[in-house]
């Protein structure tokens, strides 16, 4: 591979000292991420650099590689530079050749947020990212409540302090958007409370923001405005074919948008003529027959979607293409 990019550089690229023995497999695996034969040209030319700062460092070997030598490393080079080597040490990590970074001591709101995820996988049974959207606003509480510095906070709270954080929030929020943060607070506090964490039941103080009927865009379309909508899309390239096969679908069948998204070139049975969308919440799957114009929907898009070993039907428009 790494001769391919420098077809006359390419021995000098692998007698580097430390990087020169994986600088091949590197390029191949930045390729298989889908970034394109220039970036991964760039990447290969930073490497150089990137090695001979660790061989100042007194790096001799790949074998005594460790996590500080990249963070002392980076320092020397500009922003594209340190790029290269984060991918070089995710890749160095996911071959096994680098060990993996040591955890950092859990700090007190790590700890509490792993007992309340824990509770709401599995008391609650809440799918993962329904958890990191809880997880999400309950971290910015604990760091406004200073968490980490006073443990203690929690059990002094007082209602008035979970009002400022829900105003705060609403500064930046509609209100549908705040109801669920309300939600996910009211959540919190009554764990909290059912395990003796908080003297009050600060759930039942919380106001929902109230919402009226019809200010919310309609739930659906009028099918003339959909056709226009798909038609508006410029299928002449093969983002345009993605992003007309997703909406093609959603309109297709009313999938939402999470339901496409997690499609895999494995759900499209085209013998049996159906499609099989995954449901999350009730972890079972929707079986849909793969009508005549889907199918030719999907077939044109798979002419010109990128040929990368990712099962996933639709990859994203930038590398890494899945993350």
């Amino acid at each position: 591979m790494i001769s391919i990019l420098g077809p006359k550089a390419s021995r000098r690229y692998l007698s580097l000292p430390i990087l020169g023995p994986v600088i091949d497999g590197f390029s191949r695996w930045l390729f298989q991420r889908g970034y394109t034969f220039l970036t991964v040209r760039g990447h290969v030319h930073a490497v150089r650099r990137f090695d001979g700062s660790l061989y100042r460092l007194g790096v001799r070997a790949l074998a005594d590689l460790t996590h500080d030598h990249f963070e002392t490393a980076c320092r020397e080079y500009p922003p594209y530079v340190h790029l290269t080597a984060r991918h070089m040490e995710r890749f160095l990590e996911e071959t096994g050749k680098l060990a993996p970074r040591p955890c950092a001591p859990a700090t007190p709101t790590a700890a509490e947020l792993d007992r309340f995820t824990e509770y709401m996988r599995s008391v609650r049974g809440l799918e993962p990212s329904t958890i990191h959207s809880h997880a999400q606003y309950v971290t910015r509480f604990l760091h406004r409540l200073g968490y980490d510095r006073d443990p203690d906070a929690l059990a002094r709270l007082p209602i008035k302090e979970v009002d400022a954080f829900l105003c705060e929030c609403a500064k930046t929020l509609n209100r549908y958007s705040l109801q669920h943060v309300v939600a996910y607070m009211r959540a919190f506090l009554k764990y909290c409370f059912e395990r003796g964490a908080l003297l009050k039941p600060l759930h039942t103080m919380i106001d929902t923001p109230r919402v009226y009927r019809l200010e919310q865009l309609p739930r659906s379309l009028p099918w003339e405005t959909v056709g226009a909508l798909l038609r508006s899309i410029d299928r002449t390239s093969a983002l345009g074919m993605r992003d007309y096969a997703m909406l093609y679908l959603m309109t297709a069948y009313g999938l939402r948008s999470c339901e496409v998204v997690a499609l895999a070139l494995d759900d499209v049975d085209w013998r049996a003529g159906i499609v099989s969308i995954p449901q999350k919440k009730t972890r079972s799957r929707l079986t849909l027959p793969l009508t005549d114009d889907v199918a030719g929907v999907l077939v044109a898009y798979l002419k010109v979607r990128s040929v990368l070993p990712y099962r996933e039907l639709f990859l994203r428009a930038h590398a890494p293409q899945v993350s």
